[in-house]
């Protein structure tokens, strides 16, 4: 009885996340009960019933281990909240520290994704690889399909956007070749609130795709895969796009070198048709979509300037502090610098640090990810407080994601942060990569799923949008959480 609850929870979990993923775009996103979102609630109710139901379910055989851990997150935590009060507000006027917002963030972002892979481990039993299978299946066919879906019918929303709330008047594939504006205008997401978030999302299913497809070479999940790429392309980010044909090709690689091995299964035939077909189906449709032209058709040389810019320049250099603070703030986009940064973080209160911004190399401003990380350490360096280092400034600084994860998470938790609240997940990764080399387990099923995780833990360093995110993570729980050590022989 347990296992059949804790199965529906968990199913019921999965069917929710991109349903909430969408409701983020309405106003049913604004609707609270107890003073927390109801998307929210539903999520942090199913994963507090299945650990209860798990703890009731082994006796408590490892309540000293979780007494352990739980002793040591409080600590953190604890120390966490007490340390971002220390923070100088006069540096960032923006910091509004609050107890109650960063462990609630800490505890829904960060914690409940643990506490979901606690669940998964704990139940094999429950949880068998058929399960994950037919859950990402489902997540496939909910995202691919909307994004494919509402693209064609030019309803979607624009994956180059900040504010999400303009929807798309063309299609991907359809106004390609007759386009006369900037070809990111054609990128779309469904109505998902984030590009770069659904990116990291479809980049870390694919390969559970294609282990579906090696299980059972059929037109179902060939389409299946097909669906998947052509909602990867139209996204049209890089994560999505390059991540899609990177793993097509990881896919290809491992298998043939897993089929050359001795002792190794033998090679499908049909399989490697199929993957081979859809790298060339993938590769041509890149070739003729938005990316490429869009990528393509960039010629702006940020290093070559008119003679206006170098006048400007040159002015720059001779200008004193008082007066250099009004010329920057009159010619900000000569050096490539965003309203958006000089409001979050005034050249008033730091005009050195903006003078050198403005005097260094164009396309060093023009990549925000760069000048975001880069006001962030000026932040820490002018707070001067060694404990930055190991405890961070706290979600509730109110920086904007730089796109970076690890490096954000550093300056958001420190050092201590970090270990607890990513580590644990490379850990379990690496225990998931030691245990390939296992006699039973070195083949291709076991092999394919490690590439979910490596390229999303990979691919968030330089483009984020994985950790501080709740639908990611709750993704990448899933795909950890699918290794397994029972066996892995091909069951057609």
């Amino acid at each position: 009885m347990l296992n059949k609850w804790l199965k529906s929870l968990a199913s019921s979990l999965f069917v929710f996340l991109p349903i909430i993923e969408m409701l983020r775009n309405t106003k049913f996103k604004d609707i609270e009960l107890f003073n927390v979102a109801l998307i929210e609630l539903v999520l942090i109710v199913l994963i507090l019933t299945m650990v209860a139901l798990t703890i009731y379910k082994h006796k408590y055989h490892f309540s000293k281990i979780l007494f352990f851990i739980a002793i040591v997150y409080c600590a953190y935590l604890f120390l966490h909240c007490f340390h971002i009060y220390s923070f100088d507000t006069v540096i960032f006027p923006l910091n509004n520290p609050s107890y109650f917002v960063e462990l609630y963030y800490l505890f829904r972002v960060y914690l409940l994704p643990l506490l979901l892979i606690f669940v998964l481990l704990e139940n094999k039993d429950v949880f068998d690889k058929q399960f994950y299978l037919s859950i990402s299946k489902y997540l496939i066919v909910v995202i691919c399909g909307n994004i494919v879906f509402c693209n064609l019918f030019r309803f979607s929303l624009f994956s180059y956007k900040y504010e999400n709330e303009a929807l798309i008047n063309n299609s991907t594939f359809f106004d390609v070749f007759n386009v006369t504006k900037d070809y990111k205008e054609l990128f779309s997401c469904g109505f998902f609130p984030s590009a770069n978030q659904i990116s990291i999302v479809l980049v870390m299913l694919l390969p559970l795709n294609l282990l579906s497809l090696y299980r059972k070479v059929s037109i179902i999940n060939t389409l299946l895969v097909v669906l998947q790429l052509f909602a990867m392309i139209i996204v049209g980010t890089k994560t999505a796009v390059l991540g899609s044909i990177l793993e097509l090709v990881s896919g290809l690689v491992m298998y043939i070198g897993f089929a050359i091995l001795p002792k190794q299964q033998s090679l499908k035939g049909n399989y490697l048709i199929v993957l081979i077909c859809l790298m060339i189906l993938t590769t041509c449709t890149i070739y003729i979509s938005p990316f490429y032209k869009n990528y393509s058709s960039e010629q702006n040389d940020l290093s070559v300037l008119t003679e206006k810019q170098k006048y400007i320049y040159k002015q720059l250099e001779s200008l004193p502090i008082e007066s250099a603070i009004s010329f920057i703030k009159s010619n900000y986009s000569t050096f490539k610098i965003n309203k958006m940064f000089i409001d979050y973080y005034p050249i008033e209160d730091d005009p050195v640090f903006w003078i050198n911004i403005a005097k260094r190399d164009r396309s060093l401003n023009n990549d925000y990810r760069i000048i975001k990380q880069d006001i962030l350490a000026r932040i820490v360096q002018r707070n001067d407080n060694t404990f930055d280092r190991y405890f961070g400034l706290g979600y509730s600084i109110n920086f904007p994601d730089i796109e970076r994860d690890y490096v954000y998470q550093y300056y958001l938790f420190g050092i201590f942060g970090v270990i607890l609240f990513i580590g644990s997940y490379i850990i379990i990764y690496l225990y998931n990569l030691y245990k390939a080399f296992y006699k039973a387990n070195f083949n291709y099923y076991y092999a394919l799923p490690l590439v979910s995780c490596l390229f999303g833990l990979v691919v968030c360093y330089f483009s984020g949008h994985l950790f501080g995110w709740s639908f990611p993570m709750y993704i990448l729980a899933m795909c950890l959480c699918y290794q397994r050590e029972d066996d892995y022989c091909d069951k057609g």
